[in-house]
């Protein structure tokens, strides 16, 4: 039963992912093709996405749910409002564009009336990431040391 809750927790944490995540494969091609320095950008590209992974891994593993509680509060919260923000202006979220926000808060209140169903589905991403990243795992006695340094990592 545990098994199956964790293959299930995997499985919505994959679809999280490929929803949230949309123009990956996109921005590995054109980094493959249009850029001098592939050899380059191709390994730095794979490195941060394995470290977001990693990291989501480790998230699940924890076996503190105090820990893992926070941890996935931070996730699903800078998840949706990436994803929100790209609901919204389907562009990446970038520094710029938080100075920009900021500087315009004052207006929140009508932004947040325009784009209400960009702001219903990035409060569910929210929800369901959240959920998914607290369920506790499995237990995993046999890793216990891999998870032990997973977690260190």
């Amino acid at each position: 039963m545990r098994w199956a809750l964790f293959s299930a927790q995997l499985a919505a944490l994959a679809a999280i992912l490929i929803i949230t995540n949309p123009g990956v494969v996109e921005r590995l091609l054109i980094i493959l093709t249009i850029n001098d320095r592939w050899w380059l950008m191709v390994p730095i590209f794979l490195a941060l996405w394995a470290a977001g992974l990693l990291a989501l891994a480790a998230t699940i593993l924890l076996p503190n749910i105090w820990a893992r509680a926070l941890w996935a509060l931070v996730i699903a919260l800078s998840g949706a409002i990436g994803f929100g923000f790209y609901l919204a202006s389907e562009t990446e979220l970038s520094i710029f564009d938080v100075v920009s926000l900021w500087n315009a808060r004052h207006e929140a209140g009508r932004a947040l009336a325009f784009y209400q169903s960009s702001l219903v589905r990035a409060a569910a991403i929210f929800v369901v990431t959240l959920i998914v990243l607290v369920v506790p795992p499995p237990p995993l006695m046999r890793f216990a040391r891999a998870r032990r340094w997973l977690v260190a990592v």
